[in-house]
């Protein structure tokens, strides 16, 4: 039992049950009162919010309604089922007042259905009740959870980030402290410095490659066509270890249509080639799989601008789907302008990289250089097999060298064991031409 006061205090029996964060329901000898928790006292007293007003069903009529001055926790139990499959998930005791301690927001059922659940995602409240229908809430709202930040919306440098050190970087520079990561994205972020922070952590880091979106609906402004804004903007940037894809993509969830950055599509594709069929494979030609249109339908006329100035273009066919039908880098230099070409060169150096940490340490001499070549041409042999490098026999594919004549002296005497290696990477058939003869006589017998 409890009593009410005129302060914002309230003495209760028993303080155990209540925390921060939570809705307190008074019951009174009038209508009942509803407050949030603001710090729960020594000696079993609340310090409470001003009186809000809350968004409930009505409950079920009690036969022995709360006696009065009456205060107890208001919290949910929020039931999910799957009616196709019969799976149920329960979560029992949320919270879903509105507070910015971190231990309330982590207990509040949108947080917690959102952690946990494999059914469902909840769209927390805010402040104008945007989205969440018959969602129980206070007149404060929830605004959307950044647990250990800022509410609010985030600027250039926050998807950039900063670089504290191993540990305490953030945004785009926290994926450094991740070193087997081989594609990286900021979908939807078409700012100049987001997209060259990609850019440069790639070019950095040597074995990862980023895909850019292109901007949303470059229409026609102000005289400017739809293709001289995309260059304008593909024009920004100049590295092999980018590319750089329009249009966007779209999904009909029943209710509306929805604009989608096509970079992680564009990954997913990277990563099933990459499965599929390897590395060396160009990811293009390939099919983007539950969408149901494009934000811009691009013609195979502005293909043929777009294409050659190194922006991949996203494309309908008829009776084939949507495809991505380009595979070009943002690279200057003819020899990586293709994005399997550049991205296989990423894996051999990798790959090599990592398959030979054991020569360090090893005596810098003959023997150890023998095995070197034995364990590269053995790799690079079975690569020729599965159809990545060009040629009819190894000779032709690949070549590799370690001794007297990769390295000098002073690279023995210093330590450095250099391994000289070539490959012939095949390339795409970006274009297939055909040479049609028409005959227009036939010879007569003698």
């Amino acid at each position: 039992m409890a009593s009410t006061t005129s302060s914002d205090v309230l003495p209760v029996q028993n303080a155990g049950s209540f925390y921060v964060g939570a809705i307190v329901e008074i019951q009174t000898q009038a209508a009942p009162e509803y407050h949030l928790v603001n710090a729960v006292l020594p000696g079993n007293l609340l310090q409470l919010d001003k009186k809000i007003s809350v968004t409930l069903p009505p409950p079920p009529p009690s036969p022995n309604p709360p006696k009065p001055f009456f205060a107890r926790v208001v919290e949910l139990d929020v039931t999910i089922l799957d009616t196709s499959t019969g799976a149920v998930e329960t979560f029992r005791g949320c919270g879903w007042g509105a507070t910015a301690d971190p231990a309330f927001r982590a207990r509040h059922y949108a947080n917690v259905v959102n952690v946990n659940s494999k059914l469902a995602y909840v769209q927390p409240p805010d402040k104008e009740g945007t989205g969440t229908g018959d969602q129980p809430m206070t007149s404060d709202g929830f605004p959307v959870p950044l647990l250990g930040g800022q509410d609010g919306t985030p600027a250039d440098q926050d998807f950039i980030g900063v670089d504290n050190g191993p540990g305490n970087r953030s945004g785009i520079q926290s994926l450094q402290d991740l070193e087997d990561i081989s594609i990286i994205a900021c979908p939807g972020e078409t700012a100049d410095d987001i997209q060259q922070a990609l850019i440069t952590q790639c070019e950095n880091m040597r074995y990862r490659f980023a895909i850019l979106d292109g901007e949303q609906t470059p229409g026609v402004s102000n005289g400017v066509t739809s293709v001289t804004s995309i260059l304008t903007h593909r024009n920004n940037y100049s590295s092999a270890f980018a590319a750089y894809y329009t249009p966007w993509v779209q999904i009909d969830n029943g209710t509306i249509v929805i604009d989608l950055p096509p970079s992680g599509y564009v990954a997913g594709i990277y990563a099933r080639v990459d499965n599929d069929r390897g590395v060396w494979k160009a990811p293009a030609n390939e099919a983007l799989r539950n969408i149901t249109g494009l934000d811009a339908y691009i013609t195979t006329g502005e293909q043929d601008i777009l294409n050659p100035s190194g922006v991949d273009c996203i494309r309908r066919f008829a009776g084939r789907g949507i495809l991505v039908w380009g595979a070009r880098t943002l690279a200057s230099d003819p020899e990586v302008k293709y994005v399997n070409v550049k991205r296989y060169l990423i894996y051999l150096e990798h790959s090599l990289d990592k398959g030979t940490q054991w020569v360090v340490f090893e005596p810098n001499a003959a023997p150890t250089w023998t095995r070197v070549v034995d364990s590269v041409t053995a790799f690079l042999h079975t690569q020729w097999r599965v159809g990545a490098l060009f040629g009819a026999k190894p000779e032709d594919a690949f070549y590799v060298r370690c001794d007297e004549t990769t390295m000098s002296a002073d690279d023995i005497q210093n330590g450095r064991l250099i391994c000289d290696i070539g490959v012939a990477i095949v390339r795409p058939a970006e274009f297939v031409i055909f040479r049609i003869e028409q005959i227009t006589g036939f010879g007569t017998a003698a």
